[in-house]
């Protein structure tokens, strides 16, 4: 963990600084090394040759966060001070490669020492990508400005807690100036407040408190009130599941860095967490699998009851679970109901398998048994939710939210395209373990998120005949996941 310093004699007599918010905290330290390491910064500049510019189109910045949906700058970072290196696999390509499918922008740390970050870095997100680039670092001189714009970067960070209000005046207008976008960072009233005085119109709300390095999730929506309605404000630092962001509204746009690059199955983490813990049910075939991978499923369900017009057998299961293209896309889960539990440890050995979802009478010594033969498994107990409950079944259900990794909520006859009375959810159900079910398609997925589940698990109204997802259904429902109603 970074320890707090204060303002060094070289940074106190550094133009521009803001010492009364830095001085004694953790970002003394980093400021510290900046201005220590301005000259080679300053060299680094002119050693630039004007053959390098990258020319970009002026304000995608902007442009590519406006409209009626949930945005996403994704970053790419390895470290930082808090954390640690916490990226055990720093790969550009991989991460790029990602974020080039559920990104509207792309930030890359360039902060070198503490964050590990570096301009080599950006220059390669250029060449990998023509999503715009947001260069974020500590910037305290013109000169990291046009570092930025000569290798391709379309808007910089800001930050109003390291700089004076003159000093930042300066870098803003030189930054725009050079047709770069500014992301100005506030993090408290006064910050807000002189950004709105000055008519900014593109601002990040830090949720971490620089001098402690605590999240506090309300910041962003504890200042969003202050800035007019055509401000792009963005939620900043702490984002850690999608229920983070669903309880973010209305702020609608978010830039996320650690929760998806400490994961090594980066793709499977972005799905959840930018879209919900979803899970696309009931798949026969690999044109189902892609359906679910193109849509950012992060379950694809196979199920073993023999009573299901979607039921499939093992050697065909085992051809699409165990398939490598799909490895790190997607995980597969089994559904069962009221099977013998060796068969169901036979087949979660078989398909390797993380997730089985049992969906009948299953007792909560059966998902104990369970646990212990498969410790890594985890397990989605299924309830049937029906006006016929009664006080016995709440306390069994108890049981469940004490046994099951997960819950999910379904219909009492599942597969059928029904909804079932929401009013029936019991209080004692945790959303954050809580997947929902029954009867969701395009045309009440906006109600069904309203709800605030961890995800969704869509089955019947996404098919064309039992078994067979129909590509376009899904897609439409996938595009209402993130849309925002004015």
């Amino acid at each position: 963990m970074l320890q707090a310093q204060k303002l060094s004699a070289a940074a106190l007599k550094y133009s521009g600084l803001n010492i009364e918010s830095l001085d004694n905290t953790v970002l003394a330290t980093i400021i510290n090394k900046k201005v220590e390491n301005i000259t080679a910064i300053k060299d680094y500049n002119h050693s630039l040759t004007s053959e390098s510019f990258i020319e970009r189109k002026p304000h995608e910045f902007k442009r590519a966060l406006q409209g009626n949906k949930r945005h996403f700058i994704l970053e790419c970072k390895k470290s930082s001070p808090s954390l640690g290196d916490f990226c055990p696999d720093f790969n550009l390509e991989k991460i790029v490669s990602c974020y080039n499918d559920r990104a509207d922008e792309i930030s890359v740390l360039t902060e070198e020492f503490f964050f590990k970050g570096s301009f080599e870095y950006l220059k390669q997100v250029r060449k990998l990508t023509e999503k715009p680039i947001l260069c974020k670092d500590f910037i305290i001189a013109k000169e990291q400005i046009e570092i930025a714009k000569k290798i391709g970067a379309d808007a910089v960070l800001l930050m109003l807690s390291v700089l004076t209000f003159d000093k930042f005046l300066e870098l803003y207008n030189f930054a725009k100036e050079l047709n770069l976008d500014v992301l100005t960072e506030v993090a408290n009233e006064a910050e807000a407040k002189f950004a709105v005085e000055h008519h900014i119109d593109i601002i990040g709300i830090n949720n971490r408190n620089l001098h402690t390095l605590t999240i506090d999730l309300n910041n962003a929506k504890k200042l969003y009130p202050l800035f007019p309605k055509d401000t792009v404000v963005i939620s900043e630092s702490g984002i850690k599941t999608h229920r983070d962001i669903v309880n973010m509204l209305p702020i609608k746009n978010f830039l996320i860095g650690s929760a998806l690059c400490s994961e090594i199955d980066i793709e499977l983490k972005a799905n959840s967490l930018l879209y919900g813990f979803n899970k696309l049910c009931g798949l026969t075939d690999k044109a189902g699998i892609e359906t679910a991978i193109n849509n950012k499923f992060s379950l694809a369900g196979l199920i073993f009851a023999p009573q299901s017009p979607r039921c499939i057998n093992l050697d065909r299961a085992a051809k699409l679970a165990l398939n490598p293209i799909y490895k790190s896309k997607i995980n597969f889960c089994g559904v069962f109901k009221d099977a013998d539990l060796d068969t169901v440890v036979e087949i979660v050995t078989k398909l390797c398998l993380k997730f089985v979802q049992l969906h009948g009478k299953e007792s909560p010594e059966y998902i104990k048994t369970l646990h212990e033969k498969c410790p890594k498994l985890t397990i989605i107990k299924a309830l049937g939710m029906s006006e016929s409950l009664n006080n016995e079944d709440y306390l069994l259900f108890k049981e469940y939210v004490a046994k099951a990794d997960l819950l999910l909520l379904d219909s009492k006859n599942p597969g059928s395209g029904k909804e079932f009375d929401k009013s029936l959810i019991p209080d004692f159900i945790n959303k954050d373990k809580t997947i929902i079910s029954g009867g969701i398609g395009p045309s009440n997925i906006a109600s069904i998120l309203t709800l605030n589940f961890c995800g969704i698990d869509c089955n019947s109204c996404l098919e064309s005949a039992p078994g067979k997802k129909d590509p376009e259904l899904t897609r439409k429902l996938f595009d209402r996941i993130n849309e925002i109603k004015e």
